[in-house]
């Protein structure tokens, strides 16, 4: 059984997380939700044919914005607090 997605992320991952423009950068250029995250979260190996098609909704940086909005609401550590402590 693997481990909750909180208690996996790491510092560095954490960057990319949260709104900072290095951070911000590695999404947009080198894509590593669909590159490295996705892969390490599954139990089995893909195949190039298979990871082209999870790389086909994101072929340009441009494309990839979605992909920094979303991660960036899930907590780490205490940020955001909202998300941590809705009271």
């Amino acid at each position: 059984m693997r481990a909750p997605f909180h208690e996996v992320v790491r510092p560095d991952m954490a960057r990319v997380l949260r709104p900072q423009p290095d951070g911000e950068q590695i999404v947009l250029e080198r894509n590593p939700f669909i590159e490295r995250v996705l892969p390490g979260f599954i139990l089995r190996t893909h195949g190039d044919a298979e990871m082209d098609e999870y790389r086909r909704p994101f072929p340009a940086p441009a494309d990839r914005r979605p992909m920094l909005a979303s991660p960036r609401q899930l907590p780490v550590g205490v940020d955001p607090a909202l998300v941590v402590d809705p009271t």
